[in-house]
C-alpha cells in the first residue's frame, strides 16, 4: 500500500506579527466545519486558545484559489500576468488585501473541510493551523483550497505546576490523555515530502505534535498489547525507539511532529509514556477509530474533470477519509488495475473510463466517466 496520495503543499515562512482577527464576522459554512475541526479536536483538548477567523486573510486565500482554477498552476508563487494574478508570494497577496502578514497551506482538495483534516493529519501542515492565531479560508471548484494563516497563538508564562496541556503548562501533546477517533494512518502526500528519507514505502501511523516550553521531554509509544511502537521523525531515515525533546530545539516552528512508525490497529488503546528530565513519568492513553467509523467518514471520490479541445481530461480526485489510505483502480477489459491517483487521464469523445475506490478491500464509490463529444 503505497504511503503518497494526495496533493498538499506548504510554504514554510509563517508570520509572527498578528493582526486584528474578526470572531464575528459573517463566516461561511463549509469554513466554520473547518475551523471546528481545528478548534475541538485540537487545539482546545492542548489548552490553547480558538484559532480566529479573519475575513482579510480569507480574501487573499479565495484569490488563489481562484488562480488555482483559472490559470492551472498549483503552489504557493503565482505568475504575473497569467488570470487571476494577485501577487507572486502568499505575503504578497495578504498585504495587497490589507491583511496581516501571512504564510499559507494549500490543497488539491476543493472541499475545505476535507482539506483542513488532511493538513492536520500532516507534520508541516498540521502545526501552523495548530500554533497561528488567525486565519482565512478559500476553495475554488477545479482549483483547490488554501488557508492563510497569520500571528502565533497568545502563551502565558511557563507555571512549572501546570497540568499537561493547559494554558500555561511547560508541555503540551497531542493527542491528549482520552482523545479517542485518532486516525490509524498518515495520509501521505505531503510536499514536502517528510519521508523523503525513509527507505521504507510501507505505510506509517499517525502524527502525533509535541510543544516543549520549558525542560526536556522524552517519548515511548506503547500498544494495547504493551508492545513498543518505533517512532519516526520527520526527515529520518530510521525509526528510533524513543522520540526526546527539549525547550528551544525546534528552530523552524514552536511543535515537534513524530509519526508512529506503522499502522495502528482500529478501536484500540495506545499509550504515550512521557519522562521529563527529574525522572518522573506520565502516561497518555489514547483510542484508535473503529474501522467502520472510518469507512463511514469516508467523502465520495469525485475527480477534477476539464476540457482541452475535443479531449475530457482528468486529473487527480477529491477524497478524505479519516487517515486510512484508499487505492484507486480503473476496469481495464475485465480486470481492475491500481492507478495513481493524481494521474492525468486524457479521454476521446465517447471513450469510456471505469474506476473504483477502495479502502482496506471495501469498494467506497465507483463510476464511470465518458468522453464528452
Amino acid at each position: 500500500m503505497p504511503r503518497r496520495r494526495h496533493l498538499s503543499v506548504l510554504v514554510t515562512a509563517l508570520a509572527l506579527a498578528a493582526g486584528v482577527g474578526t470572531a464575528g464576522a459573517d463566516i461561511p459554512a463549509p469554513a466554520q466545519k473547518a475551523l471546528a475541526l481545528i478548534n475541538t479536536q485540537y487545539r482546545e483538548p492542548l489548552g490553547l486558545p480558538d484559532l480566529v477567523w479573519n475575513p482579510l486573510l480569507a480574501q487573499a486565500a479565495s484569490a488563489h484559489a481562484r488562480y488555482f482554477a483559472l490559470g492551472g498552476e498549483f503552489g504557493h508563487e503565482e505568475t504575473p500576468g497569467r488570470p487571476g494574478f494577485t501577487g507572486v508570494e502568499p505575503w504578497d497577496r495578504c498585504e495587497a488585501v490589507g491583511a496581516p502578514p501571512c504564510g499559507e497551506v494549500a490543497h488539491s482538495y476543493t472541499d475545505i473541510v476535507a482539506a483542513t483534516a488532511s493538513w492536520l493529519d500532516t507534520p508541516y501542515h498540521g502545526e501552523p493551523l495548530i500554533s497561528s492565531a488567525e486565519v482565512g479560508f478559500g476553495w475554488a471548484d477545479h482549483g483547490g483550497s488554501v488557508g492563510d494563516i497569520a500571528g502565533a497563538a497568545a502563551e502565558p508564562p511557563v507555571d512549572p505546576g501546570a497540568p499537561l496541556n493547559t494554558r500555561a503548562a511547560a508541555v503540551r501533546i497531542w493527542p491528549a490523555d482520552g482523545q479517542t477517533n485518532v486516525p490509524v494512518e498518515w495520509n501521505g502526500g505531503e510536499i514536502p515530502d517528510p519521508l523523503e528519507n525513509y527507505s521504507s514505502d510501507d505505510p506509517v501511523g499517525p502524527v502525533f505534535f509535541v510543544e516543549v516550553r520549558a525542560g526536556s521531554v522524552t517519548l515511548q509509544l506503547t500498544g494495547p498489547a504493551h508492545e513498543k511502537v518505533p517512532l519516526l521523525e520527520p526527515d529520518a531515515s530510521a525509526t528510533i525507539a524513543e522520540a526526546s525533546y527539549s525547550a528551544g530545539s525546534s528552530t523552524d516552528y514552536p511543535w515537534h511532529a513524530v509519526f508512529a512508525s506503522e499502522l495502528l490497529r482500529p478501536q484500540a488503546t495506545y499509550t504515550l509514556t512521557l519522562r521529563y528530565a527529574d525522572g518522573s513519568t506520565q502516561a497518555i492513553h489514547f483510542a484508535t477509530g473503529k474501522d467502520e467509523e472510518a469507512l463511514s467518514a469516508c467523502s465520495k471520490p469525485v475527480p477534477n474533470i476539464t476540457r482541452e479541445g475535443k479531449l475530457t481530461v482528468l486529473f487527480g480526485w477529491d477524497y478524505s477519509c479519516n487517515g486510512l489510505s484508499p487505492t484507486l483502480q480503473a476496469l481495464r477489459g475485465s480486470a481492475w488495475h491500481a492507478i495513481d491517483e493524481d494521474r492525468e487521464i486524457r479521454l476521446r469523445p465517447g471513450q469510456r473510463f471505469t474506476w473504483r475506490w477502495l479502502v482496506r478491500s471495501t469498494v467506497i464509490a465507483q463510476g464511470t466517466i465518458v468522453g464528452r463529444r
